[in-house]
């Protein structure tokens, strides 16, 4: 546990993803809460500035459903956390 404190961030591939997978098992003992980052290549869609709500989803939609994940990042945080940046562990 002690190696991940303080914003440390590790690559996971295949060939070490079991470790590293325990190693969040084992935080999430201690940071009961986990914010989730995403990023994908692109849009695949223009949307318009003007464009509602549903139409913004749908376009965002399309574009996750047909592209592959580049980047997934894991904040594991507790309740008590003060301010960003103190006691938190991440993992990209």
């Amino acid at each position: 546990m002690s190696e991940m404190k303080n914003k440390q961030c590790r690559e996971i591939w295949s060939w070490n993803r079991n470790e590293e997978m325990s190693l969040i098992e084992d935080c999430l003992r201690n940071y009961r809460f986990i914010a989730i980052d995403t990023e994908f290549p692109g849009s695949l869609r223009q949307t318009s500035q003007d464009a509602t709500d549903d139409e913004r989803y749908n376009d965002m939609s399309f574009s996750v459903d047909r592209t592959k994940l580049i980047q997934l990042s894991l904040t594991l945080f507790d309740i008590e956390l003060e301010e960003l940046g103190k006691s938190i562990s991440q993992i990209s």
